[in-house]
């Protein structure tokens, strides 16, 4: 109801106390037709709506207040950005045309944008006389650009380039009518094109048979983009090995930083560690290398670059390697490992694709024995068997591609092979077995390519392939590397952590069973 007793008020049925209706409706149509509020928003206008992380060790939940929140945020986003840095072999910068789809809106309306700046630089430069308002502006920029790419590389270069690109003098030149803006292009191009990798030769190259100013000027800003892109990624690639080691550190600080915030609740963490690490006093299991040791093992970062990192103690290597298990529920998945989950779950598929492909070449040759004695060809089957599990991307479709196989085998290996004999039915239905998941073999291969995981996080090179992995040599080394990188940083970053945890549960465990008693 309008409060009428203020002296400014309208008068009931007065064209002010409309209006005063009016503008009511429209609020109260935009607070409930109005774009939906960002998740902030929300937790400023309703405080009594908390968020609350769980207790650990048997404390209270404890209220999380929103600056605290909005720093948890923060903080992790840093940490992802700097470990994909590192870890990431192919980590790379790239400009928003390279990433974005062609379909999407956000394209379609930077295109859009795009197209209308050139027209209107296009219909300045048509004009009678010739504005070079926007052209002014664009020039500008590209000394800009050229500041970023030569600097403390060739000053004298840089220094001709600002006289050329000096803004006093070309703003002289348009107001005497002597700008000469083909000229300026022709050398900024021939600039480009010693500046350039050899990448961005063909960029440049038809940039100098170009005759429409319009065109010269957008291609010039556009292949310079490009060309502070590749410095940018130039920089990173020498840097790698120093990336990685600041990464450690930096991941580090702002663990802590986070676990100020949000205590010691990684229960997942905690859960995967106590089913892989023995807790209790006296095992004889336990006797493995101090978490905190100063002794140091080679690592490699994501470029193959040696990097000293803490050895990783035999419990935790076969906790990080258990994650690579196929049966993992991604509600099992340890927190302080979440910025590797995706990679962990394409090294899972790769461990399964490994596992199935040794076993089908080894129950053949159990059925073949003749194949013993062919190398040559056990290593073509094999290069076929990767073909296509390779196009495998899940658990289902590479137990999919299981039927039938047993045909494919066979023939691959014979095309006069016949398919009703009894080695054929044996090879079927033993193929069967790994599909539905009751094949012995295949339990006892999965294993074999476990332990020499956990020995290639422990000892690092020379770990033995067993027979059964020989033909698949390549494959298998590519996926130890890949786990070398990834586990090593991990623990580099919370072995000290993981340590503390161990301790705890250690202490702790006792006094359960104690009171269980």
């Amino acid at each position: 109801m309008p409060d009428n007793t203020r002296p400014d008020a309208p008068k009931p049925g007065s064209s002010g106390e409309q209006q005063q209706q009016q503008d009511n409706e429209v609020k109260d149509k935009e607070r409930t037709d109005g774009p939906k509020k960002e998740l902030w928003d929300l937790f400023e206008d309703f405080q009594e709506v908390g968020v609350f992380l769980p207790g650990f060790y048997g404390e209270p939940s404890k209220r999380l207040a929103h600056e605290s929140l909005m720093r948890l945020v923060k903080t992790s986003e840093d940490m992802a950005l700097a470990h994909e840095i590192a870890v990431n072999a192919d980590f790379e910068l790239k400009t928003p045309s390279e990433v974005e789809s062609e379909d999407t809106l956000h394209s379609a309306v930077r295109r859009t944008m795009h197209t209308a700046y050139w027209n209107m630089v296009q219909e300045e430069l048509s004009r009678e006389p010739p504005s070079f308002v926007m052209a002014m502006k664009i020039l500008n920029d590209v000394k800009k650009a050229f500041t970023v790419l030569l600097r403390g590389n060739n000053d004298r270069t840089l220094a001709k380039l600002n006289e050329v690109l000096d803004e006093a003098t070309i703003q002289q030149q348009v107001e005497l009518g002597s700008l000469d803006i083909r000229g300026i292009t022709s050398y900024v191009i021939e600039l480009m094109g010693k500046a350039c990798c050899m990448d961005r030769d063909e960029e440049v190259a038809t940039l100098k048979k170009q005759t429409d100013i319009v065109a010269i000027l957008r291609g010039i800003l556009e292949t310079l983009a490009n060309m502070k892109t590749d410095m940018a990624n130039y920089v990173l690639h020498v840097t790698r090995q120093q990336v990685v080691r600041s990464s450690i550190a930096y991941e580090k600080a702002k663990f802590y930083e986070l676990k100020e915030v949000s205590g010691d609740n990684f229960a997942r963490t905690l859960m995967w560690l106590q089913r892989h690490v023995p807790v209790h006093t006296g095992d004889p299991a336990e006797q493995e290398k101090p978490a905190n040791s100063e002794q140091k093992t080679t690592g490699q970062d994501a470029a193959g670059n040696n990097v000293g990192m803490k050895e990783i103690p035999p419990p935790i290597a076969t906790a990080y390697v258990a994650l690579l298990d196929s049966s993992t529920k991604e509600k099992d998945f340890p927190e302080l490992l979440k910025l590797d989950e995706g990679r962990m779950h394409q090294m899972r598929i790769e461990a399964l694709r490994l596992s199935v492909c040794a076993t089908v070449l080894q129950l053949t040759v159990s059925v073949i024995p003749a194949l013993v004695n062919q190398p040559d060809k056990r290593q073509k089957l094999t290069d076929r068997l990767i073909v296509l599990f390779d196009g495998c991307y899940s658990k289902q479709s590479i137990l999919e591609q299981l039927e039938g196989m047993w045909a494919f085998v066979l023939k691959n290996i014979d095309e006069q092979q016949p398919l009703d004999t009894p080695q054929a039915t044996a090879l079927k239905y033993q193929i069967g077995q790994i599909a539905t998941g009751d094949s012995a073999v295949h339990g006892i291969i999965s294993n074999r390519l476990r332990t020499l995981l956990v020995a290639g996080l422990i000892d690092g090179d020379n770990v033995p392939i067993p027979g059964c992995y020989q033909t698949l040599r390549p494959k298998v080394l590519e996926l130890t590397s890949k786990l070398v990188r990834i586990t090593k940083h991990n623990y580099a970053v919370y072995g000290d952590y993981y340590a503390f945890l161990i301790n705890e549960l250690r202490r702790l465990t006792p006094a359960k069973e104690s009171s269980s008693a």
